[in-house]
């Protein structure tokens, strides 16, 4: 990777190896959810999680819906 590739945007995934870059390396609030790809995070992903179900009458689960944060 040359700095060239890097001005003119040209570097992409291929071009780095998985795990090379470390958390230290990324400016603060760099990551964003645009650049995130859709359903790319699970809730197995989360450092926390809380849930909540959502039960009909009769108490059967109809929807479980997983958020950031316990």
């Amino acid at each position: 990777i040359t700095s060239a590739m890097i001005a003119n945007g040209t570097v992409t995934g291929t071009d780095i190896a998985d795990g090379t870059i470390e958390e230290s390396e990324l400016a603060a609030m760099s990551v964003t959810e645009g650049k995130i790809g859709l359903d790319a995070v699970g809730f197995s992903q989360l450092k926390s999680v809380s849930t909540l179900v959502i039960k009909n009458s009769a108490g059967t689960t109809i929807k479980t819906i997983y958020g950031a944060g316990a």
